[in-house]
């Protein structure tokens, strides 16, 4: 299944300053709407940072390539990263929000210093699944 023509042009619209919050059905839908939203900033000179929760870095490799995107390429000219939550979120077991945006920033500065922008998409249920909801409050 396709990805709906309403969410193609929302993505395709997006200004640098927007967030959205994704509510999905189905880890299928998610991995549809994510590969857009990933493949039109590849497409639109923007690097890629995903951290991923809910599926390994292999598997988010797995499902970008299923979907057209040149995953090695793309990571081995930094243009994309994939990371687990771990430590980029949650460290020995903590949560420093400070060190959270610290981390969004150098991979930001990394992608402008290629000339790139970046996407950036970040799986937020490990706070659920490891009780920190509150430390990011």
């Amino acid at each position: 299944m396709l990805v709906s023509v309403e969410v193609t042009r929302f993505i395709h619209n997006m200004k640098p300053t927007n967030h959205v919050i994704l509510f999905y059905d189905s880890p299928e839908s998610k991995r549809r709407i994510l590969s857009t939203y990933i493949a039109n900033g590849l497409e639109n000179e923007k690097g890629a940072l995903y951290i991923c929760s809910e599926e390994t870095p292999d598997q988010i490799r797995k499902g970008f390539a299923a979907s057209g995107i040149d995953v090695e390429a793309n990571e081995a000219s930094g243009k994309l990263i994939i990371k687990y939550y771990d430590p980029f979120y949650i460290e020995n077991d903590q949560v420093d929000p400070l060190k959270i945006l610290n981390e969004w920033q150098d991979v930001l500065a990394g992608m402008n210093a290629k000339g790139l922008g970046l996407r950036g998409t970040g799986e937020m249920s490990c706070f659920f699944k490891h009780e920190k909801v509150r430390e990011l409050m």
